[in-house]
Formats: structure tokens, sequence, C-alpha cells
């Protein structure tokens, strides 16, 4: 479901951006007015990002990462990218379930142990190697580039450990992690631009010695979407 809606505001913004672009001539002179390849205009420009996300592989938790971003793009491929996010979270309807279980005292019902990631802060590197242009039902196209991050960060962890009565406490642990992140920007005009991008925080350290999340790499899947301003 998450996914579902996820997709439904992505095709909305990019079908209303559509207001904001710039219009080409008839879609059969399209290959000779218009070049296939262009490079990038801007070679030096900051942008700061406001995204919204949502967790997709954590099992008993959903968290709803709020991030900022900032870039500076210092060529036409490469720049610095910071990254500083904070996650609110539910019970998934797994966890429910299973609270729901043990609260009847169904029998052979353990609450489960796990961890999620509430915060970090990382700083890294910034590539987009893509350019390019799309039209969506209409004859007015838009501008697009497609963007890897790489980030070291560290990262503020809830562990959720069950003590012997079987209830659940709080353990706050701070690793070190790596960021990486896909993405594409969709530009509303030359100030703003739509992103959407898939992103894994990768915490290393031991978390939990048992359960699904034992071992020293635990990665944090989210899907953001963001607005830049381009200054």
């Amino acid at each position: 479901m998450k996914f579902t809606w996820t997709l439904f505001i992505f095709f909305f913004v990019i079908s209303t951006a559509n207001i904001f672009a710039e219009k080409y001539q008839s879609a059969d002179k399209l290959s000779r007015d218009i070049p296939i390849v262009s490079m990038p205009t801007i070679v030096e420009k900051s942008a700061i990002s406001f995204k919204l996300g949502t967790s997709i592989n954590d099992t008993f938790a959903t968290t709803y990462p709020l991030a900022i971003t900032y870039n500076y793009k210092f060529s036409k491929f490469f720049g610095f990218v910071f990254d500083i996010s904070y996650s609110l979270d539910t019970d998934s309807s797994l966890k429910t379930s299973v609270d729901d279980a043990y609260d009847n005292g169904a029998s052979k019902v353990v609450k489960p142990e796990y961890t999620f990631n509430r915060a970090h802060a990382g700083v890294g590197f910034i590539f987009k190697p893509i350019y390019g242009k799309i039209s969506f039902f209409s004859e007015k196209i838009i501008h697009f580039d497609l963007y890897f991050t790489v980030l070291g960060a560290g990262s503020y962890n809830i562990v959720k450990k069950r003590a012997s009565s079987g209830e659940l406490n709080d353990e706050n642990k701070f690793l070190p992690s790596m960021i990486f992140t896909v993405g594409q920007n969709y530009f509303l005009t030359e100030s703003l631009a739509f992103n959407i991008e898939l992103f894994n925080n990768m915490t290393i350290g031991e978390v939990l010695k048992e359960g699904g999340n034992s071992g020293v790499i635990n990665q944090n899947f989210a899907l953001r979407l963001g607005l830049n301003y381009i200054f």
C-alpha cells in the first residue's frame, strides 16, 4: 500500500509538472529541432532539499524519515552532499498482531526483538552522470537527471530488547554507517526540482545478537520524495 501511494504521488507530480515545462514544436519535428543529447548548463549550483520518506524493509516498525540535504556541485558531474534525517515511527501490522496475541495470553507468543534507524547525519559525494528530457502526454518537455550519492555517516538506532518479563525495553546505539542513494531530479522551474530516490543506510556494528537483525551490517532501505530549491 505504501509503495502504491508513493507511485501515485510520483506520477501526479510529474504529470502536473507540464504546467512549468517548456514547450517544443510538433512531435514529428522533435528529432530535428531539439538535440537528443545536451550537456548540463548548470556548472556550479547549490541546492537544498526537503524530503519525506517511508521505510521498505522494516518488519516490526514502519519509519517515516524527514530529511534535509544540501549539495554543492563543483563540476558538471560531481559535488559534495550533506544529509541529516530524523524518523518518526509506528508499529507495523505484524507487530500489532504479535502484541495482541501476547496480551491475550496465546501460547508460544514471544515479543520480537528488533531495531530501526531513528536518525543519522552524513557527508559525502554526489555523482550526476545522466541528463535528459522527457514528456508526459503533452507538447512540453521536462528536464531530469540521474544521480548517485555515497556518504559516511553516524546513525542513531533504537533497539527493542526483550526483558526477562517479556516486555520490550529501548536501548540506544550510535553506530558508524555508509549511505548509498540512487535517484532522479525532475526540474519544474530553474529554481525548483522534484526528486525521488531509493535510500540505503548500512549501519556497521552488532545491534542484536539474536534474531533477524543479527550480524555486523544492518541495512535500512527507504523510499524518499523531495523538493529541491536550487540557488
